[in-house]
C-alpha cells in the first residue's frame, strides 16, 4: 500500500469514528414508541410526502464550541431554524411614554422571538383611564388584551413561552390632560 493511499484510509477511518462519536451524542426521539431498530421502518427516504406516516422528530446540535453539549434544535414559524442555548441573564428596557390630553401612548414594540419568558409592568400618572397590554404578530396590528389595569394605572403580565411576537403597552387618555406611563419590560 503507498503512502498516500495509507494516509487516505486513516483520514477515512478518523472521519468514520468522528462520525461514531456525533451519532452517540445526537439522540433521535419520537411521538410513538420507536426504538433505534426499527426507526428506518417508520421514516422512509424522500421528501415529506413520501412518509407512510407523520413522525415527529426531534434534532440535537450544538451552536457553537461553548457551551458544550447538544441543544434542540427549533424553527420559527417562517421556517428559520436556530439551536436555543440556556439563558441566564434577563434583557432589560425601560421606556418612559408621553400620553397626550385626549389622546393615545404606546410604547415601542417589545420583540419576543426567541424568548422564553416575558415580564411587563406599567405605572401611569393617569390613575383614571385603562393601561393595558396588546399583541401582535406582525408589529403592524395590534390586538387588546384581558391583561389590563383598570384603577391606580398599574399593568402587569408574565407570559411563558409567549404566543405573540410583539407586546405593547397602550393607554389611551380621557381626562384632557397629558401623562406619562413608565414601562419596564424583562425577557430572557
Amino acid at each position: 500500500m503507498s503512502k498516500s493511499n495509507h494516509i487516505h484510509r486513516l483520514n477515512q477511518e478518523a472521519n468514520f469514528l468522528q462520525l461514531r462519536e456525533q451519532e452517540k451524542q445526537t439522540e433521535i426521539l419520537t411521538s410513538a414508541n420507536v426504538t433505534n431498530s426499527n426507526i428506518d421502518a417508520k421514516i422512509t427516504i424522500g421528501s415529506d410526502d413520501t412518509l407512510i406516516e407523520a413522525q415527529q422528530v426531534c434534532i440535537y446540535a450544538r451552536k457553537d464550541a461553548s457551551p458544550t453539549g447538544l441543544r434542540a434544535l427549533k424553527s420559527t414559524p417562517d421556517g428559520t431554524l436556530y439551536v436555543k442555548t440556556n439563558h441566564t441573564a434577563f434583557n432589560k428596557d425601560n421606556q418612559i411614554v408621553a400620553i397626550p390630553a385626549n389622546g393615545t401612548g404606546s410604547s415601542t414594540a417589545i420583540i419576543t422571538q426567541v424568548t422564553d419568558v416575558l415580564g411587563i409592568a406599567a405605572t401611569s400618572t393617569n390613575q383614571t383611564d385603562v393601561i393595558e397590554i396588546y399583541v401582535s404578530n406582525d408589529d403592524v396590528s395590534y390586538y387588546p388584551t384581558n391583561i389590563k389595569g383598570v384603577t391606580g394605572g398599574v399593568v402587569y403580565g408574565e407570559f411563558n413561552n409567549p404566543a405573540f411576537h410583539y407586546y405593547k403597552v397602550v393607554q389611551t387618555d380621557t381626562t384632557g390632560n397629558p401623562h406619562t406611563f413608565n414601562m419596564i419590560c424583562s425577557k430572557r
